[in-house]
């Protein structure tokens, strides 16, 4: 009993700590020694729409809070936010695995996807 009683604390503490949430944040690594860093020049509206299809495309689990604001798992970690944002502003990167989509309206994203005229 007292075991269980032990292990109610651990278990609540770790249901707690999961859904936690974190403001993504555009991060660079201007030279391959240098820290990775948040990037304030990237806050914008369209480099989150890019970034929301970069998560979305890696099953990443994210909240849009705002136009430039998404909340993503704790467990996200700068290296990580940095490799999104690199995905973000990479525009073959986003063409080859995400297609000609980005920006395009629904009508034109499905003849592109699916040779359906619109």
């Amino acid at each position: 009993m007292s075991r269980l009683l032990l292990l109610i604390p651990l278990l609540l503490a770790g249901c707690a700590a999961e859904g936690r949430r974190q403001p993504y944040q555009p991060h660079t690594k201007p030279s391959p020694n240098a820290p990775v860093a948040v990037e304030p020049a990237l806050v914008t509206v369209d480099h989150f729409d890019r970034v929301e299809a970069v998560l979305a495309f890696y099953g990443v689990t994210a909240t849009r809070e705002g136009p430039t604001a998404i909340a993503v798992d704790t467990s996200i970690s700068q290296e990580l936010m940095w490799n999104y944002t690199s995905k973000a502003e990479n525009r073959r990167w986003l063409r080859q695995h995400l297609g000609d989509t980005m920006g395009a309206p629904p009508c034109l994203q499905a003849e592109r996807a699916y040779g359906v005229r619109c």
